[in-house]
């Protein structure tokens, strides 16, 4: 069946879906949450040992694990058929965000 744009197909498209519960997802990341609380003061030693004998190492370290918990910024492009529909505050706001784009990266 080729893709069509209407609320049933993707209805249809759902039912026929092979990738699994979410629950499956919750479960499986709580387990892996379970298994971290539990070695939080494993982890803490190991890094404490890992800082004493290789200060870069552990900077590498903890910048890897600081990629699990602070999200990775991306680009955002947005494109107006249109320009002239455009009123002037939103013509301004557009102009602000191309000469400022550190503030709008998430």
């Amino acid at each position: 069946m080729p893709f069509e744009k209407d609320k049933q197909s993707a209805i249809e498209g759902g039912k026929n879906s092979k990738r699994g519960d979410a629950a499956t997802t919750v479960v499986g990341k709580n387990l892996i949450m379970n298994v971290i609380d539990s070695s939080e003061d494993k982890i803490k030693e190991t890094l404490n040992s890992v800082y004493e004998e290789d200060k870069i190492k552990y900077m590498e370290l903890m910048i890897k694990l600081m990629s699990f918990v602070i999200p990775k910024p991306r680009t955002v492009e947005m494109t107006v058929d249109n320009k002239n529909e455009l009123s002037d505050e939103q013509l301004e706001r557009l102009a602000y965000m191309r000469n400022h784009p550190e503030k709008f990266n998430t």
